[in-house]
């Protein structure tokens, strides 16, 4: 097997991206914007709102996705219906 000396896509297009978001972040302005106390109460509420849907989503699909992660195989079906 030939190995070459080029980095992997991913690599290549996340080190510029990594880059490009630290000279931006160490660019300090004043925002001369205000955040009243609600606006944390509407971040919690958006947060825990966002854990309920995807938990009650999982309660609702879950037969369905465990059927696609441990699918059965053939064999063992048939020693399940024939065991019945």
């Amino acid at each position: 097997m030939i190995r070459s000396n080029r980095a992997p896509r991913a690599s290549r297009l996340f080190a510029p991206l990594l880059a490009a978001l630290l000279i931006i972040s160490m660019d300090v302005r004043p925002a001369h914007a205000y955040l009243d106390p609600g606006t944390g109460s509407i971040l919690l509420q958006s947060t825990l709102a966002l854990i309920a849907g995807t938990a009650v989503t999982l309660k609702l699909y879950w037969s369905k996705l465990k059927g696609l992660i441990w699918r059965r195989r053939p064999e063992q079906e048939h020693r399940a219906d024939r065991d019945e």
